[in-house]
């Protein structure tokens, strides 16, 4: 943890310079300066922890040495290749409106990942309390539901690149107000993003035993109960795609309340609750369908605020188009 303290700013300055490097339009750049890092610390964690022999300080060491790696590379672009500005020593002065704009635009994902850590939280202790009172245990149900979290993270990593990579496109068109574009795009997230949910769907669904097995475990309960977990608290798998997306995209035309309440709505106002009461009258399986009910509330709620946006979008394109035919 010392060592790895010293790295935390070159991690947060390389993450928030790629976002600095894909919006002057080089995305590709932007992923050198993060793939660079992570295959660095691929390349040399064992070089350390074997070679030289230096343990778990060696991992460490090799993880800042690849967020030093990154940083090197996000800074050369900024100082020589930035297109769109040329900084200068007034650039980086603090002004109360800009902070009070990006607080604005980034408070919607800041309060995911806080959420996301309580949710962690909740779930583990409630699956160590009530899972020492049913047939599995304490240790299987934490064991099995990490085991299909990791899982679970290939399709929310396409989801989230999905949702990123549409981020610029949308606040583009909707400055120029090309709303059409706006709409196209959102939709086209949705169609793969969906597509790429209804995927992991039929594998967890038809498969699941197999993707329980990639983990090692011999244990009839856990099998069962890891099953049991992906029929029922995981069973809304196809729609996940649809509250990430829909909260990038209200992000990226202006609207951060919208977009905050939108990123909170599964997690907070669902998914905590029913956390804490199920289970008191259902035990472990009050548990596991706290996440089926709060994924469908969910869902519901945030295609119905979209479809009223989407409504807002074509009347303002209507009325663009009245502009644009007068001239």
């Amino acid at each position: 943890a010392g060592i790895i303290s010293i790295g935390i700013p070159l991690g947060i300055f390389a993450i928030g310079a790629a976002y600095f490097i894909r919006a002057d339009g080089n995305p590709n750049y932007s992923s050198i300066v993060l793939l660079s890092g992570a295959i660095f610390n691929i390349i040399f964690d064992p070089v350390f922890l074997f070679i030289f022999d230096m343990g778990i300080r060696g991992i460490a060491l090799a993880t800042i040495l690849g967020q030093l790696l990154s940083t090197i590379l996000a800074l050369l672009y900024l100082l020589r290749k930035f297109k769109s500005v040329t900084l200068v020593k007034t650039d980086f002065l603090l002004r109360i409106k800009t902070i009070g704009s990006i607080c604005a635009l980034g408070v919607a994902p800041f309060a995911t990942h806080i959420i996301a850590t309580i949710v962690q939280i909740v779930q583990m202790n409630t699956l160590r309390y009530y899972g020492a009172l049913s047939v599995y245990g304490s240790e299987i149900p934490i064991a099995a539901t990490g085991a299909v979290f990791k899982a679970m993270i290939v399709l929310m990593s396409c989801v989230i690149g999905i949702s990123l990579g549409c981020q610029p496109i949308y606040g583009f068109n909707y400055g120029a107000k090309k709303y059409d574009r706006v709409k196209a795009t959102y939709k086209l997230a949705l169609r793969y993003g969906t597509i790429i949910s209804a995927i992991a769907f039929l594998i967890l669904q038809l498969f699941p035993r197999q993707v329980l097995s990639i983990f090692g475990s011999d244990n009839p309960l856990f099998f069962d109960y890891g099953i049991r977990y992906i029929r029922i608290y995981l069973f809304m798998t196809f729609a996940n795609a649809i509250q990430p997306i829909s909260t990038t995209f209200f992000m990226s035309i202006g609207k951060a309340n919208l977009s905050l309440w939108l990123a909170v709505i599964r997690q907070g106002l669902f998914l905590i609750p029913l956390l804490l009461i199920l289970p008191v009258f259902w035990g472990i399986d009050g548990f596991l369908w706290s996440g089926l009910i709060s994924d469908l509330g969910a869902v519901i709620i945030v295609i119905m605020i979209a479809r009223r946006e989407m409504n807002r979008l074509t009347k303002l394109q209507m009325a663009q188009n009245a502009i644009n035919n007068n001239e």
